[in-house]
């Protein structure tokens, strides 16, 4: 059996939330991230709601929770997600709708999240998302890319519902290999693009494979 010890680093409250130190465990974040790639994995711990259950109580929609996840998991975190259950042990309905609708999403898009590493920046776009403990996710948008890695693969998250062409700057002929092909995870056929200067263009399908966001498969052309 293994084990994975994870502390959180809260040096201003008592020793149980203060003994985090690298190299001997994993920082836990809770309910909140790291503002960019962390040197060692992470973690959040995070909840649905509160983290037990109430009756009305109000739970994240599931945009906002596939938001965290490709965030976190782009800076070397995981996701560690409570779904808090009645006293005898049942998810209400609207916590069975947003764990089917996560799951929808990573059947399409898993490829992209599971088994990834960072790439050489977590992501470009505007929308600035605060790190730290306790800090509320923004809300990405199709102007936001956040990218992990598979062996040569890139996989480039496009955090909303692009439509038309899409320019991911990080891609361009100065600091990127050239592009044998891009691929949108659950689409069939082959996306056109064009790699440029000051970027990569990618002309989007007219009809997208999931909702909130969607993942680009970027397999570079290796000359050795």
């Amino acid at each position: 059996m293994e084990a994975v010890l994870a502390i959180k680093n809260f040096p201003f409250l008592d020793v149980y939330h203060g003994d985090f130190r690298f190299g001997t465990c994993v920082e836990d974040v809770e309910r909140g991230r790291m503002e960019g790639i962390n040197r060692e994995p992470w973690q959040t711990d995070n909840s649905i709601g509160d983290w037990s259950w109430k009756k009305g109580q109000k739970y994240i929609s599931l945009k906002i929770f596939v938001d965290q996840l490709i965030d976190i998991v782009s800076k070397n975190g995981n996701l560690l997600m409570n779904i808090p259950l009645r006293a005898d042990g049942s998810l209400d309905q609207e916590s069975v709708e947003l764990l089917k609708g996560m799951g929808q999403w990573l059947k399409v898009n898993g490829e992209g999240i599971y088994g990834t590493r960072p790439y050489t920046i977590f992501g470009e776009g505007p929308t600035m998302v605060k790190g730290g403990q306790y800090a509320a996710m923004t809300e990405l948008t199709a102007n936001d890319f956040r990218f992990t890695t598979k062996g040569d693969t890139v996989f480039a998250f496009i955090c909303g519902q692009p439509k038309g062409e899409v320019k991911i700057r990080q891609f361009n002929l100065l600091n990127y290999h050239t592009i044998q092909s891009i691929n949108m995870l659950g689409v069939k056929d082959a996306l056109k693009f064009s790699q440029e200067k000051d970027g990569t263009v990618v002309q989007m399908p007219e009809s997208l494979p999931s909702k909130n966001a969607v993942c680009l498969k970027i397999v570079p052309k290796i000359d050795f």
